[in-house]
């Protein structure tokens, strides 16, 4: 009801006014609003979240990379593309990208007793260093490439050091043993597509 003391506020012109900011209340032939039918602004209310939505699903598809990385993208479990340094774009919830530094230098060490080809053991000390070349390769052509260096170096000191005789590892032979290893684990790697 209305209060006719004036001793509180007017419950009729608060809804009218609270109507009208949100762009509802009924327009009489006069010119008048009515505050009794309230409605709710349907097309703003839908446009704002519209809006907030595309800009939260906006900020998912753009990401940047640093100058030592790349990505490689995939759309529905298939390559699409590989992306490097810079702002990047990808459909959220339809693609998946995968990040990898390029310009690290990975690092790995071993030590192993092995036969020469005179039948003697040396104890040898492998430290090798490597990057990653193709990153599309490195992340999908085998299943651990780090793990296959490993073992591709293993496998060709072993060879090296096993076509080599004594006195030639320990003396004048250290050099070219470490220029052909580099080239055997090299084109193993190559041969196996690691993208090292």
């Amino acid at each position: 009801g209305n209060n006719n003391n004036n001793d509180g506020p007017d419950f009729d012109e608060l809804i009218k006014k609270f109507s009208a900011i949100l762009g509802g209340g009924n327009k009489n032939s006069n010119g008048s609003s009515s505050g009794g039918d309230f409605k709710m602004p349907t097309k703003k209310i839908f446009g704002y979240g519209f809006f907030a939505a595309a800009v939260i699903y906006g900020s998912l598809c753009v990401y940047q990379l640093d100058s030592s990385e790349q990505s490689v993208v995939l759309r529905f479990g298939e390559y699409h593309k590989t992306s490097e340094e810079g702002l990047n774009f990808m459909l959220a919830g339809v693609d998946e990208r995968y990040i990898e530094n390029v310009t690290l230098t990975r690092r790995y060490s071993q030590s192993a007793n092995m036969l020469t080809k005179d039948e003697n053991i040396v104890d040898v000390e492998v430290a090798i260093q490597y990057r990653i070349k193709d990153v599309e390769e490195y992340l999908f052509a085998i299943a651990d490439p780090d793990v296959s260096v490993r073992r591709v170096t293993e496998s060709a000191i072993r060879d090296i050091i096993g076509g080599s005789t004594l006195s030639f590892v320990i003396t004048e032979g250290r050099a070219e043993i470490a220029t052909g290893a580099q080239t055997l684990i090299q084109e193993i790697l190559d041969t196996y597509s690691s993208g090292v």
